[in-house]
């Protein structure tokens, strides 16, 4: 069973949340709270698995709960769900240490399925969000939460087995089967030398690849190059 807290302020939300998530035979709501700070307080006295996190909330906002939360219950993911997807709310709830961030418009499938992939480890991002996260005009520099949890997201297309076209990433057509199958590796979490130990080829030849995948796709790292893999990990199969 897997135990849920769920933070909003409107109270139809989380009534409504509740009601959706409990018809699920293996989630569990153990508590709801309308500010951040019961949030923390009931993280920290109930331990959920996983906590639906607003970010606009009275008494503590969702971002500061979200960072104490993570750092004072380490084994409870937070997936923020909000209506919000600007690109501030999104950089700063994954660098805070948010395992997902998912908008209201999701179905409740998409929701429930959400809260397992979380349960598992594995990141969620509603459609569009990886390109927030990525977007550098806000922040230029490396951010390690993002990066950390990069290598750990599924892609958010639970009924679809291939990547539409027109949301491929510029200059993806141009990869090589290697090229891929480096990229691919890369969103797993591998470093240089367990891509080179996988693929039998040098940690040289593996920098030549990683330099080419990211002039290729016009990515500044390897971080961004494995949030992008994430959005079409169903073509580097």
């Amino acid at each position: 069973m897997i135990r849920v807290l769920l933070a909003d302020d409107q109270n139809l939300i989380r009534e409504g949340l509740k009601a959706l998530l409990e018809q699920e035979p293996d989630l569990q709501v153990v508590a709801d709270v309308d500010n951040g700070c019961d949030a923390v307080q009931q993280a920290e006295a109930l331990q959920p698995d996983v906590v639906l996190m607003d970010l606009k909330m009275p008494r503590m906002d969702g971002i500061t709960a979200t960072q104490t939360i993570c750092e004072r219950c380490p084994d409870t993911r937070v997936l923020v769900l909000t209506a919000s997807d600007d690109e501030l709310s999104v950089r700063a709830a994954l660098q805070v240490g948010a395992r997902g961030y998912l908008l209201k418009d999701m179905s409740p499938d998409e929701l429930a399925n959400a809260v397992r992939t979380a349960h598992k480890g594995f990141t969620q991002l509603s459609p569009g969000i990886l390109q927030k996260a990525l977007a550098s005009s806000i922040d230029t520099s490396p951010i390690e939460s993002i990066e950390a949890l990069a290598t750990n997201v599924l892609p958010f297309m639970p009924s679809q087995r291939r990547a539409p076209a027109a949301n491929l990433p510029p200059g993806f057509a141009k990869l090589t089967a290697r090229e891929r199958q480096v990229l691919r590796l890369i969103a797993e979490g591998s470093s240089n030398r367990e891509i080179a130990r996988s693929l039998d080829i040098s940690e040289g030849t593996v920098k030549n690849h990683v330099a080419s995948i990211l002039g290729r796709l016009n990515l500044r790292d390897r971080t961004q190059a494995a949030i992008i893999a994430t959005s079409v990990m169903p073509l580097l199969n």
